[in-house]
């Protein structure tokens, strides 16, 4: 018999699954309509991989990658989020895959798109509202029809930095 407290560890890593299956399969839907050409389910495709819960080959040849990320919380996205790597968003490595992606097994797509898709609340955080901004009318829902807030990082503004000592500090 297994024990209650190593089940009940692993109840968030579950939800965590389903919550990535579920995304996946909505998307892997358009597979089938003929929207897609080519489908990656759970594959790194290049070292240290942060975009590897699914990637998909439109039929225009665009490339699509997304990570999945679950909170049974709706706490908003924190600054540490991507400053350290508890999650596997630590945005160096972020960008270091995406490079790597768009250096190898992505140089032939005619677009390329990642995204993180996650359950966490919009953050509240100076620092990270100074730097994501609202995603641009052109980019669509990861699901259609599914109520989400769009944000993307804004370049200019990562370059610029944010001083955190003169802002608040939530986490």
């Amino acid at each position: 018999m297994e024990n209650p407290a190593e089940m009940s560890d692993l109840t968030a890593a579950h939800r965590g699954y389903e919550y990535q299956d579920l995304m996946e399969a909505g998307r892997v839907v358009d597979l089938l309509l003929g929207g897609i050409v080519r489908v990656h389910v759970d594959e790194k495709l290049v070292p240290d991989d942060r975009f590897d819960d699914l990637t998909v080959i439109n039929a225009d040849g665009s490339r699509e990658r997304a990570q999945f990320k679950h909170s049974d919380e709706d706490n908003p996205l924190g600054y540490t989020t991507f400053t350290i790597d508890d999650r596997g968003l630590r945005l160096d490595r972020l960008v270091a895959a995406a490079v790597a992606d768009r250096d190898g097994p992505g140089a032939s797509a005619t677009a390329h798109r990642l995204r993180i898709v996650m359950r966490d609340a919009p953050p509240d955080d100076d620092a990270l509202k100074a730097v994501m901004v609202p995603a641009r009318f052109s980019d669509a829902p990861f699901l259609p029809g599914v109520n989400t807030t769009l944000l993307r990082f804004d370049g200019k503004a990562l370059w610029r930095g944010f001083d955190r000592s003169s802002a608040s500090t939530a986490t």
